[in-house]
């Protein structure tokens, strides 16, 4: 007997998730029982009891695949997921996140019914349980959108996470596009700029379904000084984007100021973190921040400030702005 073709693979990586496997990703595989779909669920390397908790759960769903490896990263979790995967389409879930039950069959709904869509994207809700959770949109046509719509998304670096789309799995096979897992932030939008450089079209739904886990605690905690020379790496793909699509000048204007903004953010956290000013400097100067930014050109006086600061070296000052203003 030929077996029923997948239409969606779920692709969930897990590092240390024993508190999410009862009631996230349980929720998940609830509703997800359908033999159209499968579950593939990849245990990085985890040393608690996400492995016994995440086998317990298979044996409650047919449609479960665990996937063990050794603790090699998010990337290469989600590729070896990719490697097996026999879905039309492709959903990316992190475990410490949720779905809202009934807008997630909607979404089960429009991709059965879809005609080779070769991507969609979704609104969603980001936050916490203390703090409550925000909806989030883009602000974008419902249904059918021209390309050009979310590359100015994805240069601005507003869609970054996988989560965020529904991929067409045939497009990822056939232009060979996987994680980097040299790369430990950053590889999503680069997946995702691979990914946008094969298709014409996507297909945007309000259909807030997705409920991202935002860390009430902040983001400076595990600031660490690496996180900068990941940053350039990831601007100079987008760059690299840029130039292959041979895009309008303000796709480079926009991606020039993310980068200032985000690595005077970076240096104000790890200042606050008591990281001394001779480390950043010693970092930026090995790195080539400085030389980098030299050849960079604002229009802003707000920009033009940071990049003053920033050559400059008044780390300090950078540090007592950016605690005032945002951005």
């Amino acid at each position: 007997m030929v077996k029923k073709e997948k239409i969606l693979s779920i692709i969930i990586p897990c590092y240390n998730s024993e508190s999410y496997v009862n009631e996230n990703i349980n929720n998940l595989v609830k509703v997800s029982q359908d033999n159209q779909i499968e579950i593939i669920i990849i245990n990085d390397g985890s040393t608690d009891k996400t492995l016994e908790k995440l086998k317990y759960l298979k044996k409650k769903y047919e449609n479960i695949i665990i996937v063990n490896q050794e603790n090699l990263g998010v990337s290469q979790a989600r590729n070896n997921g990719l490697d097996i995967a026999r879905g039309k389409y492709i959903l990316f879930f992190d475990s410490d996140d949720s779905i809202n039950e009934k807008e997630y069959k909607k979404v089960l709904e429009l991709i059965k019914n879809n005609h080779d869509e070769e991507l969609f994207v979704f609104s969603y809700f980001e936050g916490n349980k203390k703090d409550g959770y925000e909806k989030k949109d883009f602000c974008l046509k419902i249904g059918e959108n021209n390309i050009s719509k979310i590359n100015e998304l994805a240069i601005s670096q507003k869609v970054n996470e996988p989560w965020k789309k529904i991929y067409l799995k045939s497009i990822i096979d056939k232009n060979k596009i996987r994680f980097d897992k040299k790369m430990f932030m950053g590889e999503d939008i680069i997946f995702f700029l691979e990914y946008l450089k094969n298709i014409s079209v996507f297909y945007y739904y309000d259909i807030p379904y997705y409920y991202y886990f935002k860390n009430s605690n902040g983001a400076c905690g595990n600031i660490k000084i690496t996180f900068i020379e990941q940053e350039i790496l990831v601007y100079k793909k987008i760059e690299e984007f840029i130039n292959e699509l041979k895009l309008d000048n303000k796709y480079k204007k926009i991606n020039d100021i993310l980068l200032l903004h985000i690595t005077t953010r970076n240096i104000e956290r790890l200042k606050r973190k008591k990281i001394t000013n001779r480390e950043i400097d010693k970092y930026l100067e090995e790195k080539k921040v400085y030389e980098l930014f030299y050849n960079i050109n604002y229009t802003s006086i707000k920009d033009k400030v940071r990049k003053f600061l920033l050559i400059k070296k008044k780390f300090n000052t950078i540090k007592i702005i950016l605690s005032v203003f945002k951005g």
